[in-house]
């Protein structure tokens, strides 16, 4: 769990580590860094070796567009019989289009139970109907969903609506108010 400022240096030194360990990384937390999109893309890069990882939280990392489309390359790359159950994205800078390439390599992550969006501010009913493929896939079965502190609005909720309608397999929805 790294808990500190990361410059782009370090991220290069972690990636580069990340690459030396081959399939022996179970969980990787990269919590509050401020990292941003380059950052993040190296080190999700360097993921590509790691299709074993179970739980991969990178909250409050400024992750926007370019770290997303990194990240869902990843998880696209890796063999189908990848075990990751949990992502944690919470508090970054996720808009629609970065969510959308997200659930594209998401798609690949037929183990994944749950996956946490809560504080990304600039998801709007566009983003959330991204998630339709994969909320409705019969091949995957997400269990949790954290929409909190997204102010979506009554579109977005007529969407998430429409988007879940169907499923079977969410237990958990997680949404509470945009914090004042």
């Amino acid at each position: 769990d790294v808990g500190c400022g990361l410059d782009h240096e370090s991220a290069q030194n972690l990636a580069s580590a990340l690459g030396r360990m081959h399939n022996s990384l179970k969980h990787l937390s990269v919590d509050n860094t401020d990292i941003g999109d380059e950052g993040i893309t190296d080190i999700v890069t360097a993921l590509r070796l790691h299709p074993q990882l179970e739980s991969l939280q990178l909250c409050d990392n400024n992750i926007g567009r370019d770290g997303c489309i990194a990240l869902g390359n990843t998880l696209r790359r890796w063999p189908r019989s990848n075990k990751l159950e949990t992502l944690d994205i919470d508090d970054n800078a996720i808009d629609d289009s970065a969510l959308q390439a997200l659930v594209e390599g998401m798609m690949n992550c037929r183990s994944l139970e749950k996956l946490y969006l809560n504080g990304n501010e600039s998801i709007t009913a566009a983003g959330l109907r991204s998630l339709f493929p994969l909320l409705q896939s019969s091949s995957h079965s997400l269990l949790t969903l954290g929409l909190g502190r997204i102010a979506f609005g009554d579109e977005g909720a007529m969407v998430l609506a429409e988007v879940l309608r169907g499923n079977k397999s969410l237990k958990e929805l997680w949404l509470s108010p945009k914090a004042s």
